[in-house]
């Protein structure tokens, strides 16, 4: 597949711009801002237009607004390519409302848009569909890279993997397993899951069942429940016929006992009778005091208690009222000892005298400051007129003098130079340490091989004269080195010697200068010379000098004459309050705080009047209470006819025996009405004589009073257990409407049961069909891996110069490659970042001949190698050269570098200069 033409009828910032490509390499050169990206961005559009990906729906991009037409309502364009020899058209327009897009045969003019995939989301056919075969993503990051985009897209390796997927499987590229995938999920989705309790069939059905579980249960417990309740009921009715029956049988005894006892109830009435009249008598005798009120007698104690307690609190108010005079009577002895502080308004005007004062003893400094200044003036006039300032000069050059002379000696210093003889003669020595060492052994050599001459044969006097030579040149080469030792020893001795007398010279010039400093008392050169300006400029203010000489005497003047001025002020005030004491801060300050004694003994003196007013007023409250209360008592005495407390008190005690005799009267009255109960006396009389005819021995208990409460108590339980069994019976009836039966929760249960097996059934169904497909998805990698890492190693071996051979591509497209020293895989971040971009480059060629092998797609290449040097555009220039035997490179750059390296290699191209 080949670009033949771009016609951009109104693009970006272009209007009827025709651009023409060929075969092989293609350099659209331009300037930045030129309209470089503005072109790839058309190929891009005219493809694939400006929709976003992953999405049902019409969504624009960004790049729409970006590249709509400045100046133009239009916004249109044309693009020529071949592919299997035929020469085909696309005709897109680009305006929201008006897209369209046409492809024709250009040579016949036949429409063959229908031959093209159609995109119901956006109703418009995809020119990229027939013979690029990829979405815009998988575009974008193999055969279309932007600038600065080396690094694959997210995306990017889903869409690789159903590309393999599809390639391996069906070899239907319109198949996606990324759909399958998605349709099985929302399958999944739909049915739901347990945590989606609310929102899913699935969910909901568990809930249901669960409910349906707990209802069933429930259910169980109420059937238990009243056959419990059931069994209860039964027993309370026997327990009711045992107590109806118990409850007749002591009711006849007590008949039986109230007739034997008749006689005792008739003797015991005629006793009462005879108590109640003695009783009747005495309560006439207390009768009088029965008008006697308690709560008039406790209100009369209380009356007491508080009349004492008043008494109590007056007497306390009376000292505190002797000790508040006695505090009057000092606190005005006080004021009038300060009394001469009348006339003083407030304490501004002692704080003004202060604040005069200040401004006194300021003046008084400022006056004292002016007296030095012109002694110090006055002084410097004759310290200038004294001073030599040709002296101080001639003195500063012959310092300059001294330190050039110094200067000298110093770069002079040989010290260099004997550190580098004092390593050569250590040098030398280590070399004559070694020459006798092979002096012992030519000796040792010679005397061996003598004997051998002598004994064996003669022929090896000669072997002696090979250690003798060698002896020999030992020694000449030992007597040369010992002469040269000697030499360097005597050059090290005098050049030292002459670096002490340098050192002693430099200790006099050091001396020298500093007698000359020390004369002028400065530290340094520099001080000296700022010494010399300011002495010359001191000689030359001498008429400045007197000027301000003049001025500080005028000043002196004017402040003298204000210090008298405050002075009189502060002394005529401090006469007029009678202060006799010296004018200083100390005795002002005690002035000022006398002052403010004054103030707060006045303020205490009028603090403690309000209190004598306020215990005065106190008091005689006090008093008016103890009348009020006098009186309420001794009305309450009056009402109850007494004279006095105690009087009240025997009074009291007579009521509550006049209450006793009454209580006892209604309690014996209440005895007699018990004793007779129902009857009257002549009843209980004409009973009483009656005969008895049974033994009232043989009934268990006698006392009535036991067996009537035993029978209430019996009467009571009975009612009790009525209301428990009518309770438990309406509980009955409430449970058995409280719940369903149980055969009809069980038959609901199991529809529910039978419709969560399918559901279950059909999750289980689709999981392993979505597990199956992402399975085949990790096997297909497996199986084309191999392939992408040798493709993309054989790209990264060309345009690394086979620095990097073996790379590993993971299924996420994570790369890794062999160290080729280490031989160990390690991540690509710890590679450089021209390697790294490398990488990248070569994998999405590795990819694309995977995925589209044969097709040889075209290769846009937008700024992509900015970041290379010189060396890796060479290499990767050499390799698309390689490419474009197999396919169109079109190489978008702002550079002159691809242009230069091509022509360098002798390369043929198509070369595109977009401002002409």
């Amino acid at each position: 597949m080949v670009i033949r033409e771009l016609i951009l009828n109104s693009f970006g910032k272009f209007k009827n711009k025709s651009i023409t490509f060929t075969e092989g390499i293609n350099i659209v050169f331009g300037k930045n801002e030129s309209g470089k990206t503005t072109i790839h961005k058309f190929i891009e559009g005219m493809f694939y237009g400006f929709f976003k990906p992953y999405t049902k729906r019409k969504n624009y991009t960004e790049d729409y607004n970006k590249y709509f037409p400045w100046n133009d309502s239009e916004f249109s364009g044309i693009l020529k390519y071949s592919c299997d020899g035929v020469l085909y058209r696309i005709e897109r327009n680009f305006l929201k409302g008006k897209e369209e897009v046409k492809i024709f045969d250009d040579e016949t003019g036949e429409d063959l848009t229908y031959l093209f995939e159609y995109d119901n989301a956006k109703k418009l056919h995809i020119p990229a569909s027939l013979h690029i075969g990829l979405n815009k993503v998988v575009y974008n990051n193999t055969i279309s890279i932007s600038q600065m985009q080396n690094k694959t897209d997210k995306h990017l390796a889903k869409e690789i993997k159903d590309s393999l997927i599809n390639l391996g499987g069906s070899l239907d590229e319109d198949i996606s397993v990324k759909k399958v995938i998605d349709k099985l999920d929302k399958k999944i989705n739909d049915i739901g899951t347990k945590a989606r309790v609310k929102t899913s069939p699935y969910g909901k059905l568990v809930e249901e069942l669960d409910r349906l579980y707990k209802e069933r249960r429930k259910s169980e417990s109420v059937l238990e429940e009243i056959r419990q309740h059931q069994i209860q009921l039964n027993s309370i009715k026997e327990e009711i016929k045992k107590l109806v029956s118990k409850k007749e049988k002591i009711e006849n005894d007590i008949e039986k006992i109230k007739t034997y006892k008749a006689r005792e109830r008739y003797s015991d009435a005629v006793k009462l009778i005879e108590q109640i009249n003695e009783l009747k008598e005495k309560a006439e005798r207390l009768k009088a005091y029965s008008i006697i009120n308690p709560d008039d007698f406790t209100e009369t104690v209380k009356l007491k208690n508080s009349i004492d307690e008043i008494n109590f609190s007056l007497n306390k108010l009376e000292n505190k009222k002797k000790k508040l005079i006695e505090a009057i009577n000092d606190i005005t002895d006080k004021i009038d000892r300060f009394s001469n502080f009348e006339s003083i308004k407030n304490i501004d005007e002692i704080d003004n005298i202060l604040s005069d004062f200040f401004v006194l003893q300021g003046k008084r400094e400022k006056l004292i400051e002016i007296n030095n200044k012109i002694l110090d003036i006055s002084n410097m006039k004759e310290t200038i007129k004294e001073t030599n300032i040709d002296k101080m000069e001639e003195d500063l050059y012959r310092v300059e003098e001294l330190e050039d002379e110094k200067g000298s000696i110093k770069y002079n210093s040989e010290y260099g130079k004997i550190s580098f003889l004092r390593l050569r003669l250590e040098e030398k020595e280590k070399q004559l340490n070694k020459l006798k060492t092979y002096k012992i052994l030519s000796i040792i050599g010679t005397i061996l091989s003598l004997p051998l001459g002598f004994y064996i044969k003669p022929i090896f006097f000669l072997t002696s004269l090979i250690p003798l030579i060698f002896l020999i040149l030992m020694l000449i080469k030992h007597k040369e080195l010992s002469n040269y030792l000697n030499n360097i020893k005597i050059n090290i001795a005098d050049i030292e010697k002459k670096e002490r007398e340098r050192e002693h010279r430099i200790n006099i010039i050091d001396k020298e200068i500093e007698d000359i400093l020390n004369r002028y008392n400065v530290s340094n050169k520099v001080d000296l010379k700022k010494l010399i300006s300011n002495s010359t400029k001191e000689l030359m203010s001498i008429e400045d000098k007197e000027n301000l000489l003049k001025e500080l005497k005028s000043q002196k003047l004017i402040l003298e004459s204000e210090v008298d001025k405050l002075k009189n002020i502060i002394e005529r005030y401090l006469s007029q309050i009678g202060f006799d004491h010296e004018v200083n801060l100390e005795n002002i300050k005690k002035l000022k705080k006398e002052f403010l004694d004054y103030i707060e003994y006045k303020k205490h003196f009028v603090l403690v009047n309000e209190d004598m007013n306020a215990v005065n007023n106190e008091i005689n409250e006090l008093r008016n209470r103890i009348k009020e209360f006098s009186l309420q008592l001794n009305e309450k005495l009056e009402n109850n006819k007494v004279k006095n407390i105690d009087e009240f008190k025997i009074a009291l005690e007579k009521k509550v025996e006049f209450e006793k005799v009454m209580h006892e009267l209604e309690n014996k009255k209440s005895l007699l009405n018990s004793v007779l109960g129902d009857n009257n006396l002549q009843y209980l009389k004409k009973r009483a004589e009656l005969k008895l005819d049974y033994d009232i021995s043989k009934i268990e208990s006698n006392d009535i009073k036991k067996l009537e409460e035993e029978v209430i108590s019996i009467t009571q339980q009975i009612a009790a257990k009525k209301e428990l069994y009518a309770r438990l019976e309406e509980k009955m009836k409430g449970l058995t409407l409280s719940s369903r039966p149980i055969v009809d929760i069980d038959e609901e249960i199991d529809r529910k049961v039978k419709l969560k097996k399918y559901y279950e059934e059909k999750l289980e169904a689709l999981e392993l069909a979505k597990n199956t497909i992402e399975r085949i998805s990790r096997e297909i990698h497996k199986e084309f891996a191999p392939k992408l890492n040798r493709k993309v190693g054989e790209i990264i071996s060309n345009v690394t110069q086979g620095r990097y051979t073996d790379v590993k591509v993971t299924e996420e497209l994570n790369i890794k490659v062999v160290d080729p020293m280490s031989k160990k895989l390690v991540d690509i971040e710890s590679l450089s970042g021209g390697t790294i971009d490398q990488l990248f480059f070569a994998i999405r060629f590795g990819i694309i001949d995977i995925i589209k092998e044969g097709k040889n797609l075209p290769l846009i290449l937008d700024d992509c190698f900015i970041q290379y040097d010189n060396d890796r555009l060479k290499n990767i220039l050499e390799f698309l050269v390689k490419e474009s035997l197999n396919r169109q490179i079109i190489l978008f750059t702002c550079h002159t570098r691809e242009k230069d390296i091509l022509d360098e290699l002798k390369i043929n191209y198509n070369y595109i200069d977009i401002k002409v």
